[in-house]
């Protein structure tokens, strides 16, 4: 029997190549606007609820609400590199004919499939976290395992509903990119 070496599966290369174009307005709209959005809508929690257990048990709400939408954007996000798979290579090649060298093809066919790729993998890990959140978060507020009246756990609480929230707004975010990019490369693929 012959032992067959393979390579070790790199995530960070799609980091690589989905950050790959990242300018000042992608990062605006991709990090710092969700970030905000995020802030702000913990902040009005915070004013809407009179206590940081009551916040923990409406975010148990918030992520069952969202569950159903993000696995709809992960299911768009496989079909459209199923789509993108679907054409043949002379196809793809004649999507990006501006670009001359074959290097240059590869890496914007790349960077098109990293974005999906990347997509699928932060919403898949909402849906599992989240899951885990809101099996457990009831239990953990009634056996009072969260000592939630010091202003420093209150304070780490808050920073993690705010970097929750924002995640999903990311990936809310890169999928409105997704569709952008999808729609774009139709669009070039069966261009005359």
């Amino acid at each position: 029997m012959k032992v067959v070496k393979r390579k070790q599966s790199k995530t960070h290369l799609i980091w690589d190549s989905y950050s790959e174009g990242f300018n000042q307005k992608r990062i605006y709209l991709e990090f710092l606007f969700p970030f905000f959005v995020s802030l702000i809508t913990i902040i009005i929690h915070c004013f809407a609820y009179s206590s940081i257990q009551a916040i923990l048990a409406n975010l148990k709400i918030i992520n069952y609400n969202f569950f159903t939408i993000i696995a709809i954007q992960i299911g768009f996000n496989i079909a459209s590199m199923t789509l993108i798979a679907s054409f043949n290579k002379v196809s793809i090649s004649n999507a990006f004919s501006n670009l001359k060298e074959p290097t240059k093809k590869e890496q914007a066919l790349k960077q098109l499939l990293a974005s999906f790729t990347y997509c699928i993998l932060v919403q898949t890990g909402i849906i599992v976290i989240g899951f885990f959140y809101n099996i457990n978060i009831v239990e953990l507020i009634n056996i009072n395992i969260l000592n939630l009246r010091t202003n420093t756990a209150q304070s780490i609480i808050f920073l993690i509903l705010v970097l929750w929230i924002s995640i999903i707004f990311h990936s809310f975010m890169v999928a409105i990119r997704n569709v952008v990019l999808i729609f774009k490369f139709i669009l070039v693929t069966f261009k005359d």
